[in-house]
């Protein structure tokens, strides 16, 4: 087997580095978190990570430069965690018992209240489109009333 191309395993990302990371990402949530896959949407979250890439490399302390791919694995990783330990959390308020927690990192708990307003907007958006629609069809919000139907607000 040849290990020719093999990868040097890059140095862990330090504290400050993953939370200007989550500075940055925050400050274009809604941008980067979109589900939307449209042509547009994809070149604005381009624009996006490109500008944080930039913005990121060019911030103090930052140890070695990172790509636009490497940021968003890193994000990606933050997410993960982040919705692990919640989850952890949550299953111990439960049940009492279970696995017990890890310590939820103070980076883990910011990046869940970033989340958390990423939601709310989504949530928010979603009761605009749908009172939008009933204006539009007030036959709509009748019907919802009684719980006839779910109003699909995608």
């Amino acid at each position: 087997m040849d290990f020719g191309d093999k990868r040097k395993k890059q140095k862990p990302y330090s504290e400050y580095e993953r939370q200007t990371l989550m500075q940055l990402v925050q400050q274009k949530i809604d941008i980067i978190e979109n589900r939307r896959t449209d042509v547009i949407t994809q070149k604005r979250k381009n624009d996006a990570w490109e500008d944080i890439r930039n913005k990121f490399n060019n911030s103090d302390n930052v140890s070695h430069k990172a790509s636009v791919a490497q940021l968003k694995k890193m994000w990606q990783n933050l997410k993960s965690r982040a919705r692990d330990a919640k989850a952890a959390l949550a299953q111990k308020k439960l049940t009492d018992c279970g696995p017990a927690h890890p310590d939820i990192e103070v980076e883990e708990t910011q990046l869940t209240d970033i989340l958390t307003v990423k939601e709310n907007i989504v949530m928010h958006i979603s009761e605009k489109k749908f009172n939008d629609m009933c204006e539009v069809n007030p036959h709509l919000a009748s019907v919802v009333d009684y719980g006839l139907v779910t109003p699909n607000l995608g």
